[in-house]
Protein backbone atom coordinates (compact mmCIF):
# COMPACT_ATOMS: atom_id res chain seq x y z
CA UNK A 1 0.00 0.00 0.00
CA UNK A 2 2.71 2.43 1.15
CA UNK A 3 4.11 2.17 -2.81
CA UNK A 4 0.91 2.71 -4.07
CA UNK A 5 0.49 5.60 -2.29
CA UNK A 6 4.25 7.07 -3.64
CA UNK A 7 2.84 6.11 -6.53
CA UNK A 8 -0.07 8.08 -6.48
CA UNK A 9 1.76 11.34 -4.77
CA UNK A 10 4.10 11.28 -8.21
CA UNK A 11 1.05 11.04 -10.87
CA UNK A 12 -0.68 13.89 -8.52
CA UNK A 13 2.94 16.24 -8.67
CA UNK A 14 3.37 15.34 -12.60
CA UNK A 15 -0.12 17.03 -13.15
CA UNK A 16 0.85 19.74 -11.00
CA UNK A 17 4.13 20.84 -12.88
CA UNK A 18 2.61 19.94 -16.26
CA UNK A 19 0.05 22.23 -15.66
CA UNK A 20 3.36 25.01 -14.90
CA UNK A 21 1.41 26.13 -11.70
CA UNK A 22 4.46 25.41 -9.65
CA UNK A 23 7.82 25.59 -9.47
CA UNK A 24 10.15 23.11 -8.58
CA UNK A 25 13.46 22.41 -7.02
CA UNK A 26 16.30 20.25 -7.43
CA UNK A 27 19.23 19.05 -5.13
CA UNK A 28 22.68 19.45 -5.03
CA UNK A 29 25.69 17.43 -3.15
CA UNK A 30 26.69 13.78 -2.27
CA UNK A 31 26.09 11.67 1.01
CA UNK A 32 28.39 11.92 4.29
CA UNK A 33 28.18 10.00 7.54
CA UNK A 34 28.36 12.98 10.19
CA UNK A 35 28.69 12.47 13.88
CA UNK A 36 28.58 14.41 16.97
CA UNK A 37 31.49 16.06 18.44
CA UNK A 38 31.96 15.62 22.62
CA UNK A 39 34.49 18.23 22.03
CA UNK A 40 33.59 21.09 20.23
CA UNK A 41 30.51 23.41 19.44
CA UNK A 42 27.96 20.44 18.28
CA UNK A 43 26.10 21.28 15.64
CA UNK A 44 22.16 19.75 15.42
CA UNK A 45 22.47 19.04 11.42
CA UNK A 46 21.10 15.59 11.88
CA UNK A 47 22.87 12.45 10.38
CA UNK A 48 20.12 12.32 8.11
CA UNK A 49 21.30 15.20 6.53
CA UNK A 50 23.05 13.98 3.49
CA UNK A 51 22.79 16.51 1.83
CA UNK A 52 21.72 20.58 1.54
CA UNK A 53 18.37 21.37 0.36
CA UNK A 54 17.83 22.78 -3.25
CA UNK A 55 19.92 25.88 -4.07
CA UNK A 56 17.10 27.06 -6.26
CA UNK A 57 14.36 26.20 -3.42
CA UNK A 58 14.63 29.80 -2.26
CA UNK A 59 13.49 30.85 -5.31
CA UNK A 60 10.83 28.21 -6.38
CA UNK A 61 7.30 29.78 -6.36
CA UNK A 62 4.80 29.19 -3.59
CA UNK A 63 1.66 27.93 -4.41
CA UNK A 64 -1.31 30.19 -3.48
CA UNK A 65 -4.16 28.63 -1.41
CA UNK A 66 -6.55 28.93 -4.86
CA UNK A 67 -4.24 26.44 -6.84
CA UNK A 68 -3.99 23.88 -3.84
CA UNK A 69 -7.91 23.98 -3.34
CA UNK A 70 -8.10 23.63 -7.32
CA UNK A 71 -6.05 20.32 -7.52
CA UNK A 72 -7.19 19.00 -3.75
CA UNK A 73 -10.95 18.93 -5.48
CA UNK A 74 -9.39 15.84 -7.97
CA UNK A 75 -8.10 14.45 -5.06
CA UNK A 76 -11.40 14.24 -3.09
CA UNK A 77 -13.44 10.82 -2.94
CA UNK A 78 -17.16 10.94 -2.95
CA UNK A 79 -16.92 14.36 -2.24
CA UNK A 80 -14.63 13.91 0.73
CA UNK A 81 -11.14 14.17 2.30
CA UNK A 82 -10.39 12.09 5.22
CA UNK A 83 -7.74 12.18 6.83
CA UNK A 84 -6.67 11.26 10.59
CA UNK A 85 -3.93 13.74 12.50
CA UNK A 86 -1.58 12.07 15.68
CA UNK A 87 -0.86 15.01 18.28
CA UNK A 88 0.84 14.29 21.33
CA UNK A 89 -1.52 14.98 24.92
CA UNK A 90 0.11 18.12 25.40
CA UNK A 91 -0.52 19.69 22.10
CA UNK A 92 -3.83 17.38 21.06
CA UNK A 93 -6.26 20.59 21.52
CA UNK A 94 -3.97 22.74 19.79
CA UNK A 95 -4.13 20.89 16.71
CA UNK A 96 -7.45 19.94 17.20
CA UNK A 97 -8.16 24.30 16.76
CA UNK A 98 -5.63 24.25 13.37
CA UNK A 99 -7.55 21.91 12.11
CA UNK A 100 -10.54 23.22 11.86
CA UNK A 101 -8.48 26.70 10.75
CA UNK A 102 -6.91 24.63 8.01
CA UNK A 103 -10.79 23.31 6.79
CA UNK A 104 -11.41 27.05 6.36
CA UNK A 105 -8.57 28.23 5.16
CA UNK A 106 -8.37 25.49 2.38
CA UNK A 107 -12.76 25.32 1.71
CA UNK A 108 -13.14 23.37 -1.30
CA UNK A 109 -16.19 24.13 -2.85
CA UNK A 110 -17.97 20.49 -3.13
CA UNK A 111 -15.51 18.84 -0.60
CA UNK A 112 -16.10 17.67 2.54
CA UNK A 113 -13.42 17.45 4.92
CA UNK A 114 -13.18 14.31 7.38
CA UNK A 115 -10.13 15.24 9.94
CA UNK A 116 -9.68 13.36 12.94
CA UNK A 117 -7.08 14.68 15.42
CA UNK A 118 -5.99 11.27 17.76
CA UNK A 119 -3.77 11.31 20.63
CA UNK A 120 -0.39 9.60 20.43
CA UNK A 121 3.38 10.56 21.45
CA UNK A 122 5.65 11.73 19.05
CA UNK A 123 8.24 9.06 19.92
CA UNK A 124 5.98 5.93 18.94
CA UNK A 125 4.61 7.44 15.74
CA UNK A 126 7.38 6.11 13.41
CA UNK A 127 7.06 2.93 14.90
CA UNK A 128 3.46 2.52 14.73
CA UNK A 129 3.69 3.02 10.98
CA UNK A 130 6.65 0.63 10.07
CA UNK A 131 4.15 -2.12 12.08
CA UNK A 132 1.66 -1.21 9.63
CA UNK A 133 1.20 2.05 7.35
CA UNK A 134 -2.10 1.59 6.34
CA UNK A 135 -3.46 1.78 9.78
CA UNK A 136 -1.41 4.95 10.35
CA UNK A 137 -2.45 8.29 10.73
CA UNK A 138 -1.67 10.56 7.63
CA UNK A 139 -0.11 13.30 9.60
CA UNK A 140 2.01 12.82 12.18
CA UNK A 141 4.66 14.85 14.54
CA UNK A 142 8.05 12.99 15.19
CA UNK A 143 11.96 13.92 16.38
CA UNK A 144 14.52 14.14 13.97
CA UNK A 145 16.49 10.91 15.35
CA UNK A 146 13.26 9.18 13.52
CA UNK A 147 13.65 10.71 10.46
CA UNK A 148 16.02 8.29 9.36
CA UNK A 149 14.23 5.28 11.08
CA UNK A 150 10.80 6.71 8.50
CA UNK A 151 12.82 6.99 5.39
CA UNK A 152 14.37 3.02 5.48
CA UNK A 153 10.84 1.35 6.39
CA UNK A 154 9.04 3.37 3.34
CA UNK A 155 6.55 5.08 5.78
CA UNK A 156 7.52 8.87 4.85
CA UNK A 157 6.18 10.29 2.15
CA UNK A 158 8.53 13.01 -0.03
CA UNK A 159 7.36 16.72 0.44
CA UNK A 160 6.11 17.27 -2.55
CA UNK A 161 8.14 19.77 -4.78
CA UNK A 162 5.18 22.66 -4.47
CA UNK A 163 6.00 22.53 -1.29
CA UNK A 164 10.06 22.43 -0.67
CA UNK A 165 10.22 26.11 -1.68
CA UNK A 166 8.13 27.36 0.96
CA UNK A 167 9.88 25.27 3.64
CA UNK A 168 13.30 26.17 2.71
CA UNK A 169 12.62 29.78 2.36
CA UNK A 170 11.00 30.30 5.43
CA UNK A 171 12.60 27.85 7.92
CA UNK A 172 16.23 27.61 9.75
CA UNK A 173 19.03 26.32 7.33
CA UNK A 174 19.56 23.54 9.69
CA UNK A 175 16.03 23.01 10.57
CA UNK A 176 15.37 21.93 6.46
CA UNK A 177 18.80 19.90 6.50
CA UNK A 178 17.09 17.32 9.29
CA UNK A 179 14.40 16.62 6.46
CA UNK A 180 16.57 15.74 4.31
CA UNK A 181 18.68 12.85 2.85
CA UNK A 182 19.90 12.26 -0.25
CA UNK A 183 18.63 15.13 -2.36
CA UNK A 184 15.18 14.33 -0.93
CA UNK A 185 13.10 16.45 1.28
CA UNK A 186 10.82 13.77 4.16
CA UNK A 187 9.39 16.29 6.60
CA UNK A 188 8.02 20.02 7.80
CA UNK A 189 10.17 21.75 10.66
CA UNK A 190 7.77 22.30 13.33
CA UNK A 191 10.15 23.34 16.46
CA UNK A 192 13.44 24.11 17.06
CA UNK A 193 13.50 23.62 21.01
CA UNK A 194 13.74 19.24 20.99
CA UNK A 195 16.41 19.45 23.55
CA UNK A 196 16.53 20.12 27.29
CA UNK A 197 17.92 22.93 29.71
CA UNK A 198 17.89 23.91 33.37
CA UNK A 199 15.03 25.47 34.53
CA UNK A 200 14.82 26.97 37.88
CA UNK A 201 12.73 29.20 40.55
CA UNK A 202 14.17 32.39 40.85
CA UNK A 203 12.69 33.63 43.96
CA UNK A 204 14.83 29.89 45.75
CA UNK A 205 17.94 30.05 43.60
CA UNK A 206 20.51 33.05 41.95
CA UNK A 207 22.07 32.45 38.66
CA UNK A 208 25.32 32.17 40.64
CA UNK A 209 23.66 29.03 42.08
CA UNK A 210 22.81 26.92 39.31
CA UNK A 211 26.19 26.76 37.22
CA UNK A 212 27.70 24.34 39.09
CA UNK A 213 24.79 21.00 39.94
CA UNK A 214 26.75 20.04 43.39
CA UNK A 215 25.69 23.98 44.62
CA UNK A 216 22.73 23.49 43.57
CA UNK A 217 21.54 20.15 45.35
CA UNK A 218 23.35 22.08 48.27
CA UNK A 219 21.19 24.99 48.31
CA UNK A 220 18.33 22.94 47.49
CA UNK A 221 19.22 20.37 50.46
CA UNK A 222 19.19 23.70 52.97
CA UNK A 223 15.79 24.95 51.59
CA UNK A 224 14.40 21.50 51.51
CA UNK A 225 13.28 21.39 48.36
CA UNK A 226 14.39 19.25 45.26
CA UNK A 227 15.99 19.08 42.02
CA UNK A 228 15.63 17.00 39.41
CA UNK A 229 17.10 15.59 36.28
CA UNK A 230 15.93 11.92 35.07
CA UNK A 231 19.17 9.68 34.40
CA UNK A 232 17.08 6.46 33.91
CA UNK A 233 16.54 8.18 30.67
CA UNK A 234 19.72 7.51 28.11
CA UNK A 235 18.51 10.42 26.34
CA UNK A 236 19.81 12.43 29.66
CA UNK A 237 22.08 9.90 30.59
CA UNK A 238 24.37 11.05 27.73
CA UNK A 239 24.85 14.09 29.24
CA UNK A 240 27.55 13.00 31.46
CA UNK A 241 29.09 10.49 28.61
CA UNK A 242 29.76 13.47 26.08
CA UNK A 243 30.62 15.89 28.91
CA UNK A 244 33.42 12.98 29.93
CA UNK A 245 34.58 13.69 26.09
CA UNK A 246 32.75 9.80 25.05
CA UNK A 247 31.47 10.46 21.31
CA UNK A 248 28.54 8.69 19.29
CA UNK A 249 29.45 7.45 15.60
CA UNK A 250 26.67 5.95 13.36
CA UNK A 251 27.18 4.72 9.81
CA UNK A 252 23.88 5.67 7.96
CA UNK A 253 24.70 2.79 5.54
CA UNK A 254 24.82 -0.14 7.89
CA UNK A 255 22.53 1.58 10.32
CA UNK A 256 25.89 0.34 13.03
CA UNK A 257 26.68 2.59 15.79
CA UNK A 258 29.93 3.19 17.29
CA UNK A 259 30.26 4.34 21.30
CA UNK A 260 33.09 6.10 21.47
CA UNK A 261 35.25 5.47 24.96
CA UNK A 262 31.85 4.60 26.99
CA UNK A 263 33.73 1.64 28.19
CA UNK A 264 37.37 3.78 28.97
CA UNK A 265 37.94 5.97 31.64
CA UNK A 266 36.35 8.54 29.98
CA UNK A 267 33.36 6.77 30.48
CA UNK A 268 33.93 5.47 34.23
CA UNK A 269 34.46 9.11 34.77
CA UNK A 270 30.80 9.96 33.99
CA UNK A 271 29.20 6.66 35.58
CA UNK A 272 30.80 8.10 39.20
CA UNK A 273 29.39 11.93 38.37
CA UNK A 274 26.05 10.31 38.11
CA UNK A 275 26.58 7.89 41.05
CA UNK A 276 28.14 11.10 43.29
CA UNK A 277 25.29 13.19 42.39
CA UNK A 278 22.47 10.58 43.27
CA UNK A 279 24.39 8.87 46.55
CA UNK A 280 25.07 11.96 48.00
CA UNK A 281 22.46 14.11 47.76
CA UNK A 282 19.43 11.83 48.60
CA UNK A 283 17.04 14.32 50.06
CA UNK A 284 17.79 17.06 47.18
CA UNK A 285 18.06 15.04 43.65
CA UNK A 286 15.21 13.46 42.04
CA UNK A 287 17.12 11.27 39.30
CA UNK A 288 14.40 9.04 38.19
CA UNK A 289 10.85 9.40 36.79
CA UNK A 290 8.78 10.59 33.39
CA UNK A 291 7.20 13.53 32.71
CA UNK A 292 4.18 12.82 35.07
CA UNK A 293 6.71 12.30 37.90
CA UNK A 294 7.82 16.04 37.14
CA UNK A 295 4.26 16.95 36.87
CA UNK A 296 3.66 15.53 39.77
CA UNK A 297 6.75 16.57 41.92
CA UNK A 298 5.91 20.62 40.62
CA UNK A 299 2.12 20.24 41.77
CA UNK A 300 3.23 19.36 45.10
CA UNK A 301 5.60 22.20 45.52
CA UNK A 302 8.93 20.51 46.15
CA UNK A 303 10.63 20.62 42.96
CA UNK A 304 12.20 23.97 42.54
CA UNK A 305 14.65 23.15 39.80
CA UNK A 306 14.01 20.82 36.76
CA UNK A 307 16.21 19.63 34.05
CA UNK A 308 13.45 19.39 31.00
CA UNK A 309 12.16 20.98 27.78
CA UNK A 310 10.02 23.61 26.66
CA UNK A 311 6.62 20.50 26.68
CA UNK A 312 6.70 21.48 30.35
CA UNK A 313 6.64 25.39 30.41
CA UNK A 314 3.14 25.88 30.95
CA UNK A 315 3.51 23.92 34.17
CA UNK A 316 6.29 25.16 35.46
CA UNK A 317 4.78 28.62 34.77
CA UNK A 318 1.79 27.66 36.47
CA UNK A 319 3.68 26.28 39.75
CA UNK A 320 6.01 28.53 40.12
CA UNK A 321 4.84 31.97 38.74
CA UNK A 322 6.04 33.04 35.20
CA UNK A 323 7.54 36.08 37.60
CA UNK A 324 9.66 33.91 39.17
CA UNK A 325 11.12 31.08 36.14
CA UNK A 326 14.34 31.62 35.51
CA UNK A 327 16.29 29.04 32.47
CA UNK A 328 19.78 28.81 31.51
CA UNK A 329 22.39 25.69 29.83
CA UNK A 330 22.81 22.96 32.28
CA UNK A 331 25.13 23.20 34.98
CA UNK A 332 28.80 21.45 35.19
CA UNK A 333 29.22 18.84 37.68
CA UNK A 334 32.37 17.38 39.26
CA UNK A 335 34.42 14.94 37.30
CA UNK A 336 37.67 13.37 38.26
CA UNK A 337 37.54 16.99 40.75
CA UNK A 338 37.20 19.35 37.75
CA UNK A 339 33.67 20.96 37.45
CA UNK A 340 32.46 19.94 33.80
CA UNK A 341 29.85 21.30 31.48
CA UNK A 342 27.06 18.88 30.69
CA UNK A 343 26.54 18.61 27.76
CA UNK A 344 22.54 17.18 26.28
CA UNK A 345 21.20 16.13 22.87
CA UNK A 346 19.18 18.94 21.16
CA UNK A 347 17.13 18.73 17.61
CA UNK A 348 13.94 19.18 16.04
CA UNK A 349 10.37 17.91 16.02
CA UNK A 350 8.90 17.60 12.31
CA UNK A 351 5.75 16.74 10.86
CA UNK A 352 5.63 14.02 8.45
CA UNK A 353 3.25 12.26 6.21
CA UNK A 354 2.73 9.25 6.04
CA UNK A 355 3.43 7.45 2.86
CA UNK A 356 0.31 5.47 2.81
CA UNK A 357 -2.29 7.76 2.99
CA UNK A 358 -4.97 7.86 0.09
CA UNK A 359 -4.96 11.39 0.41
CA UNK A 360 -1.53 12.63 -0.32
CA UNK A 361 -2.05 16.29 -1.56
CA UNK A 362 -4.10 16.96 1.05
CA UNK A 363 -1.91 15.41 3.88
CA UNK A 364 1.42 17.59 2.50
CA UNK A 365 -0.51 20.98 2.33
CA UNK A 366 -2.43 19.82 6.35
CA UNK A 367 1.44 19.09 6.84
CA UNK A 368 2.46 22.70 5.17
CA UNK A 369 -0.18 24.53 6.71
CA UNK A 370 0.84 22.90 10.36
CA UNK A 371 4.17 24.02 9.88
CA UNK A 372 3.70 27.63 8.34
CA UNK A 373 4.69 30.81 9.95
CA UNK A 374 0.56 31.87 11.12
CA UNK A 375 0.65 28.19 13.38
CA UNK A 376 3.81 28.20 14.49
CA UNK A 377 3.41 31.81 15.76
CA UNK A 378 -0.23 30.44 17.64
CA UNK A 379 2.13 27.22 18.46
CA UNK A 380 4.96 29.67 20.64
CA UNK A 381 1.98 31.80 21.77
CA UNK A 382 -0.02 29.06 23.42
CA UNK A 383 2.30 26.28 24.19
CA UNK A 384 5.48 28.29 24.35
CA UNK A 385 7.66 26.14 22.06
CA UNK A 386 10.22 27.66 20.36
CA UNK A 387 9.67 28.11 16.44
CA UNK A 388 11.86 27.25 12.90
CA UNK A 389 10.85 30.04 11.15
CA UNK A 390 13.35 32.97 10.49
CA UNK A 391 11.05 35.14 10.78
CA UNK A 392 9.65 34.64 14.17
CA UNK A 393 12.68 33.56 15.55
CA UNK A 394 13.89 37.32 14.57
CA UNK A 395 11.30 38.78 16.32
CA UNK A 396 11.93 40.61 19.76
CA UNK A 397 9.69 38.65 21.47
CA UNK A 398 11.94 35.27 20.59
CA UNK A 399 14.75 37.37 20.91
CA UNK A 400 14.43 38.47 24.70
CA UNK A 401 12.71 35.12 25.66
CA UNK A 402 14.77 33.48 28.34
CA UNK A 403 14.00 29.80 27.39
CA UNK A 404 15.14 30.55 23.92
CA UNK A 405 18.59 32.82 25.57
CA UNK A 406 18.71 29.64 27.52
CA UNK A 407 18.33 27.10 24.13
CA UNK A 408 20.98 28.98 22.54
CA UNK A 409 23.15 28.94 25.84
CA UNK A 410 22.90 25.30 25.97
CA UNK A 411 23.47 24.73 21.81
CA UNK A 412 27.14 24.57 21.69
CA UNK A 413 27.56 21.54 24.02
CA UNK A 414 24.18 20.33 21.76
CA UNK A 415 25.03 17.11 19.72
CA UNK A 416 22.27 15.79 17.05
CA UNK A 417 20.02 12.56 18.50
CA UNK A 418 19.90 12.15 15.18
CA UNK A 419 23.11 9.66 15.39
CA UNK A 420 21.42 7.58 17.76
CA UNK A 421 19.27 3.65 16.49
CA UNK A 422 16.82 2.03 18.45
CA UNK A 423 19.68 0.39 19.97
CA UNK A 424 21.37 3.02 22.08
CA UNK A 425 18.18 4.15 24.14
CA UNK A 426 17.98 0.58 26.89
CA UNK A 427 21.18 0.10 27.06
CA UNK A 428 22.57 3.36 28.02
CA UNK A 429 19.69 4.04 29.81
CA UNK A 430 20.41 0.40 31.79
CA UNK A 431 23.77 2.39 33.63
CA UNK A 432 21.34 5.32 35.65
CA UNK A 433 18.89 2.87 36.36
CA UNK A 434 21.95 0.58 37.87
CA UNK A 435 23.21 4.15 39.71
CA UNK A 436 19.30 4.26 41.10
CA UNK A 437 18.60 1.12 41.87
CA UNK A 438 22.14 0.83 44.21
CA UNK A 439 23.71 -1.69 42.03
CA UNK A 440 26.55 1.06 40.26
CA UNK A 441 28.61 2.69 43.23
CA UNK A 442 31.66 5.34 42.60
CA UNK A 443 33.74 3.11 44.60
CA UNK A 444 32.88 0.21 42.42
CA UNK A 445 35.06 1.13 39.47
CA UNK A 446 35.16 -2.48 38.58
CA UNK A 447 31.89 -3.13 38.51
CA UNK A 448 31.65 0.20 36.61
CA UNK A 449 33.85 -0.97 33.74
CA UNK A 450 32.20 -4.31 33.36
CA UNK A 451 28.61 -2.54 33.33
CA UNK A 452 29.84 -0.48 30.14
CA UNK A 453 31.33 -2.85 28.67
CA UNK A 454 28.04 -4.91 28.52
CA UNK A 455 26.31 -1.40 27.23
CA UNK A 456 29.38 -1.15 24.72
CA UNK A 457 28.29 -4.94 23.34
CA UNK A 458 24.84 -4.85 23.38
CA UNK A 459 24.49 -1.53 21.31
CA UNK A 460 27.10 -2.06 18.80
CA UNK A 461 26.65 -5.78 18.27
CA UNK A 462 23.30 -6.20 19.52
Amino acid sequence: MASKAKKTTALLLASLMCAGAFAGCGGNGGTTTSTASGSSAGSTESTASTASTASSAGEASIPTVAEITERLKTEAKDGKISLKVWAPSNSKDFVKSMVEKFKTTYAVDGVTYEIKVVEKGEDKCINSLTEDSSKGADVFQFPTDQLLTGINAGVLAEVPTVFQGQISSENMEDAVKNCTYENKVYAYPMTSDNGYFLYYNSSKFTADDVKSFETLLDKAAKQKVQAFMTISDAWYTASFFYAAGCDIKLDTATQKMDLIDFDTDKGVAATKAMADLVNNNKDSFVSTGDNAAILTLLSSGKLQAVVTGTWNTPAIENAWGKENVAATKLPTVKMNGTDTQLHSFGGYKLIGVNSASKFPLASATLATYLTGPEVQQERYNQLKVIPTNNDILASDALKNDPIQKAIEAQRPYSHSQSVCTMKFWDPVASVGTDINNGNLKSSDEAGIKAALQKVVKSVEQG
